[in-house]
């Protein structure tokens, strides 16, 4: 009687995609940025983001028009008011310790993000999909500066073309390109805003920030989710769990 050979289901690898404002840090650094630097009229721009008469790439492009502040005060603006969430090092810790590839999907600035991520926290940075190396891969809207007007933010670049959800920077769109990249993975998602809640049907997990849109969006519709309120409850919650690579 010939022996059958048995196949091991290979183990499903873990990805980890989040949000950056007010989910690794507690505080919204875009909109504090441009409460600070910004023009008159951005209460009305809000507002008119809130209640859908404008898309929210439309917002961010009328903001931005008023916007004045040079590179180094943005730097320096940062450094001083990003309020890291608890847990922020210790899950970063972890998944470069464990080689989780790790992915920030952000409608804030990549120039702010980086300082964050890169000077404060001293992570390895990637605007590339594919990297051999552990790397935090980010992919957010991009300030562009006035050739002639040191301070003065001449126009916004957002990360890929517009979509029906008039995103600035459109979540699935990059979920679904960061899923083609990872086959038999498990995808877990760390938010807590408005666009957040366009990734829910696309990942495994997801994890929503207590009190926030998310978290009261996704139990409107019913749709499974974790709720935190400090970010290393998501690591405690994966390891407990078992969700490992």
């Amino acid at each position: 009687m010939r022996m059958m050979k048995r196949t091991r289901t290979p183990t499903p690898e873990l990805v980890l995609i989040m949000d950056f404002d007010v989910t690794i840090t507690k505080n919204d650094l875009a909109y504090e940025l441009l409460d600070h630097f910004g023009g008159p009229d951005l209460r009305k721009i809000e507002n008119e983001i809130r209640e859908g008469k404008i898309t929210l790439r439309e917002g961010i492009k009328r903001e931005l028009g008023n916007l004045e502040v040079s590179p180094k005060e943005l730097v320096e603006f940062t450094k001083k008011h990003a309020i890291l969430d608890n847990g922020a090092h210790e899950v970063f810790q972890w998944a470069q310790k464990e080689k989780i590839p790790t992915y920030i999907i952000s409608d804030g600035i990549f120039q702010y993000i980086e300082v964050v991520l890169g000077h404060m926290l001293k992570l390895p940075l990637t605007e590339s999909l594919s990297s051999e190396d552990w790397k935090v891969f980010v992919i957010a809207n991009k300030f562009q500066w006035s050739e002639k007007f040191e301070r003065r933010v001449s126009h916004v670049i957002f990360p890929n073309p517009p979509c029906e959800h008039g995103c600035a920077n459109c979540k699935p769109y990059w979920v679904n390109r960061i899923k083609k990249e990872h086959h038999n993975s498990v995808f877990i998602f760390i938010g807590d805003g408005y666009t957040d809640r366009l990734v829910a049907p696309l990942v495994d997990v997801i994890l929503a920030r207590k009190g926030e849109f998310l978290e009261q969006f996704l139990k409107n519709k019913r749709i499974n989710h974790i709720t935190y309120k400090k970010l290393k409850e998501t690591l405690e919650f994966i390891q407990i769990n078992h969700i490992n690579p």
